[in-house]
C-alpha cells in the first residue's frame, strides 16, 4: 500500500465517522421527539458521539500524517529525480568528451598511418632509383642528379652504340620483361610514388614544438634552440633577397 491508498483509507474512515456522529445526533433528535429527554438520558448515544468525534479527529490526524509523509516523500522523490538528470547529463558531457578525444585520437592514428604509408611508398621510389642508378651504370659512375631516372634513362638512349650502354639496356630489358614494366602506365605512377612523400618529409615547420626527448641535456635544447634561431634568420634574408648565394 503506497501514500496515496493511506490517504484515501484515512480520508474514507474520517468522512465515516463524520456520518456516523450525524446519524447519532438524528437518532437522538428522533428518540427525543419520540419519547422525552429523560428516556435519551437512559440510552448512551452522547458518549457514543463524543467518542465518534474522538476518533474521527484521530482519523483526521492520521489523514494530515499521511498528507505531510507523501508531501516528504514527493519531495525526497524530486529531489532523487533532480540528482538523477542531473547525474545523467555529467554522465552524458562525459562520454561526449570521452567520444571527442577517442574520434581525436582515431584521427590522429589515422593520419599517422596516412604519413607512414606515404613516407614509405615515397621511400621505395627514391630508393628504386637509387639501386637502379647503382646497378645500370658502369662501375666508377655514379648518379648525381636529382631526376635519377630520368637521366638514367636518356643516358641508355644516348649510350645504345656503347659497351657500356649496351650492357645497361641489357639489364634494364631483363627486368622490364621479368616484371612487364611499361613506360606509358609504370613511370607517371613511379613519379607518384615519389612525390607522395613530400608533404611529411618537407613539412612546414613549427619551431614552437618541443625539443625531442633524444636531446637529452640542456645544452643541447639550447644548442637546438640556437639553429632555430639562425634558421629563422636565414629564411628572412633570403626572403628579402638580402643574401646572395
Amino acid at each position: 500500500m503506497d501514500m496515496s491508498d493511506l490517504l484515501s483509507c484515512a480520508s474514507k474512515i474520517s468522512d465515516s465517522l463524520g456520518d456516523h456522529v450525524k446519524n447519532t445526533g438524528k437518532i437522538e433528535e428522533k428518540i427525543e421527539q419520540k419519547f422525552s429527554k429523560e428516556a435519551v438520558k437512559d440510552i448512551p448515544l452522547p458518549v457514543l458521539k463524543e467518542d465518534l468525534k474522538k476518533t474521527q479527529k484521530q482519523a483526521d490526524k492520521m489523514k494530515e500524517k499521511v498528507k505531510k509523509a507523501e508531501t516528504e516523500v514527493s519531495g525526497r522523490m524530486s529531489r532523487l529525480e533532480q540528482t538523477l538528470e542531473q547525474s545523467t547529463q555529467e554522465f552524458i558531457t562525459q562520454m561526449t568528451k570521452m567520444q571527442k578525444q577517442l574520434d581525436d585520437t582515431q584521427s590522429t592514428v589515422r593520419d599517422l598511418q596516412n604519413m607512414k604509408q606515404n613516407l614509405h611508398t615515397g621511400q621505395t621510389a627514391y630508393d628504386f632509383e637509387s639501386y637502379l642508378c647503382t646497378y645500370i651504370y658502369p662501375k666508377g659512375m655514379s648518379a648525381t642528379h636529382d631526376q635519377k631516372l630520368t637521366t638514367l634513362m636518356k643516358w641508355l638512349k644516348e649510350n645504345e652504340d656503347t659497351p657500356e650502354g649496351r650492357e645497361g639496356n641489357r639489364k634494364w630489358k631483363q627486368l622490364t620483361d621479368k616484371h612487364g614494366w611499361k613506360d606509358k602506365t609504370h613511370i607517371p605512377v613511379f613519379f607518384k610514388m615519389l612525390e607522395s612523400r613530400l608533404p611529411h618529409a618537407h613539412p612546414t615547420i613549427d619551431y614552437s614544438l618541443p625539443i625531442p626527448e633524444n636531446f637529452h641535456t640542456s645544452e643541447e635544447k639550447k644548442y637546438v634552440n640556437d639553429i632555430r634561431k639562425i634558421t629563422i634568420e636565414l629564411y628572412e634574408l633570403v626572403k628579402r633577397n638580402a643574401w646572395s648565394f
